[in-house]
């Protein structure tokens, strides 16, 4: 529902007002309930107070205690990926403050997973990362960033010069000839770390 009313780009107010008509019952009753406290005017619960109210109405602090508690120990042991997974979701409603975040939320579902599956999901999480960072270096040379070895006006001063009997084309592609009948040699230095820093920070 949460989900739902974020796609529609509700306010907090009337996330209430459209959960409300899902009420049937009981919890419609509750509702007309808590609308009846705010007829002097003030403002009616926000979606957050709205569901610590619910929670507290219809579910026992007991309940709620254990609930995090089978949380807290859950573990995938004999259930499969898929039911773990069904379980983390189920139970991870009834504590909000442990997965705050997708990150928190991710790291806690891996600590749930046995080892071996635990070892394969992070493989599977750093193939990914050096996957986006190749693809976003590939789309900062095609964006025409500044190329290793070359400044912002001319041919890097770090390349080899030529000797004075050297034809000036061998300058800007960074290979000195020499005056004799030995082949050129390539004096390309290395790109410079502080460089590839730049190029992944341009992107």
């Amino acid at each position: 529902m949460y989900k739902t009313l974020q796609v529609m780009k509700a306010t907090e107010t009337e996330g209430v007002k459209l959960a409300s008509y899902k009420l049937r019952g009981p919890a419609h009753s509750w509702f007309e309930m808590l609308e009846d406290s705010h007829r002097d005017g003030s403002p009616l619960a926000r979606w957050n107070e709205f569901v610590d109210a619910f929670m507290d109405h219809f579910l026992p602090a007991e309940t709620m205690a254990a609930r995090a508690t089978e949380f807290e120990i859950l573990k995938l042991g004999n259930m499969s990926v898929w039911e773990y997974h069904m379980e983390f979701v189920r139970l991870s409603k009834y504590v909000p403050q442990l997965v705050s975040t997708m990150d928190v939320r991710g790291r806690r579902f891996v600590q749930g997973l046995s080892p071996l599956v635990a070892t394969e999901a992070r493989k599977l999480k750093i193939r990914a990362e050096r996957e986006s960072n190749s693809r976003d270096r590939s789309a900062g040379h095609s964006r025409g960033l500044p190329v290793q070895g070359r400044g912002p006006i001319g041919p890097s001063q770090s390349y080899a010069q030529s000797s004075s009997s050297a034809p000036p084309s061998g300058m800007g592609r960074g290979f000195a000839q020499s005056s004799g009948s030995s082949a050129a040699t390539s004096s390309v230095c290395p790109p410079d770390l502080a460089e590839r820093g730049a190029l992944r920070g341009g992107v």
